[in-house]
């Protein structure tokens, strides 16, 4: 089974199957793309040179989504452990 904490059918186990391929993929994007917004801005402080719109835009989106998932997973622990 692939929840041993909790009794699960067939089904359930079936419809959960391959999802995690798709988590670690915008995990991994979501990596990729906070690392290289956090080195450019780095780098333009350095060097004192203003950030470009897109840099400062593509870095909104990320906290956005950042706060969108501390909200949703602050929501599931609640309703979880309740």
């Amino acid at each position: 089974m692939m929840f041993s904490s909790f009794p699960v059918t067939l089904a359930h186990e079936r419809a959960f199957r391959g999802k995690g391929i798709m988590t670690a993929f915008a995990a991994l994007t979501y990596g990729f793309l906070a690392s290289f917004i956090l080195s450019a801005a780095s780098r333009n402080n350095k060097l004192q040179r203003p950030h470009p719109p897109m840099l400062i835009y593509v870095g909104y989106v990320l906290c956005g989504l950042s706060l969108g998932a501390s909200v949703i997973l602050g929501v599931v622990a609640v309703r979880h452990f309740a």
